[in-house]
């Protein structure tokens, strides 16, 4: 078997046993000590599933939603990469009141 391809297939296992809150606690970490601080609206959001390269994220409300989206996005797609070893579409859902 191809060794990039058997890393590939173990990078792939082991991103399935993580769950999508576990990745999302880890990204939003990242993104945090690149920051150099908490942010209030990244606290305010929780995992809710990753399914097909998708993680659903629920935020509170939109303006939390357009804050993360306008000045994070790039950050969470990038710790996102570095911690599944794929790009992973990120969907906000606005929690229902």
């Amino acid at each position: 078997m191809d060794t990039h391809l058997h890393k590939y297939g173990e990078r792939i296992a082991e991103m399935a046993e993580k769950r999508a809150v576990e990745i999302w606690s880890e990204a939003m970490e990242a993104v945090e000590r690149s920051l150099g601080q908490t942010d209030m609206c990244l606290r305010l959001t929780r995992a809710e599933s990753l399914t097909d390269g998708v993680l659903s994220v629920v935020v509170p409300n939109v303006f939390t939603k357009d804050v993360i989206e306008e000045e994070h996005l790039k950050q969470i797609h990038n710790a996102l990469r570095n911690i599944t070893g794929t790009d992973t579409e990120v969907r906000f859902i606005i929690q229902a009141e």
